[in-house]
């Protein structure tokens, strides 16, 4: 569901205030929802799949304020909550390896800021910034009394930046466009079965470049080169 408020400006260029609510469901994975145990060698250990997960259900509400500008340019303020039900972590087990368990609740708040300026008429810059906090409550039945707790969301970021450039010749047929994208550290292991307060272990931020030139010849054939870090 989606409702647009037109604050001011015109038909080319508005204004715009915009609420949203969607929901949606993640499905576990056929390695996460197996009966199988494999050996991990970046967590140097087994993992075993759990056919016992459920499905997650997700409640997403979002609010943007987004300006438009003639020529193609624009920029947006968002809000957002993500409210999940039986999201699936990764744990470690009291038999020494790690499995996937549904947590009882989680959720994700934040806010956003996006943004295309057109520099010159063949170039372009498009980008955002994302910050945003995350929680996961658990409920581990391996001590005397089930004993629930909370940790960051397995798999979530505090934070995304993404920027790029982009360069296009409609003469030559010739493009390149450069990009760069930065996530803040993301829980990979979510806790332990053993101790609540266990084992916390994080997947470090990553710088990363991505450079990619095309070129068109004639009315059937391009070529591209794409590059990497």
């Amino acid at each position: 569901i989606n409702l647009i408020y037109t604050l001011g400006g015109n038909e080319d260029a508005p204004l715009n205030l915009r609420l949203g609510w969607f929901r949606s469901l993640g499905r576990p994975s056929f390695r996460e929802f197996s009966v199988v145990q494999q050996f991990d060698y970046l967590l140097s250990a087994p993992v075993y799949g759990n056919p016992n997960l459920e499905m997650t259900r997700v409640s997403n509400y979002d609010l943007r304020l987004e300006r438009f500008f003639e020529g193609g340019d624009n920029v947006s303020l968002s809000g957002f909550y993500k409210e999940f039900t039986d999201h699936i972590e990764l744990l470690y087990t009291l038999a020494g390896g790690y499995t996937w368990r549904n947590a009882d609740r989680s959720v994700v708040y934040g806010t956003e800021l996006e943004g295309r300026i057109g520099i010159t008429k063949n170039l372009e810059w498009r980008g955002n910034l994302t910050l945003m906090y995350s929680r996961s409550d658990l409920t581990t039945v391996l001590t005397a009394e089930p004993t629930t707790y909370s940790t960051r969301m397995y798999g979530q970021a505090p934070y995304i930046v993404n920027t790029m450039f982009n360069y296009t010749s409609d003469s030559a047929r010739f493009g390149i466009s450069v990009s760069y994208n930065l996530q803040g550290p993301k829980l990979a292991i979510s806790n332990s079965e053993v101790n609540p307060d266990g084992i916390r272990a994080y997947e470090m931020p990553r710088h990363l470049l991505d450079v990619t030139v095309s070129k068109d010849f004639g009315a059937h054939w391009g070529v591209r080169l794409r590059g990497r870090n």
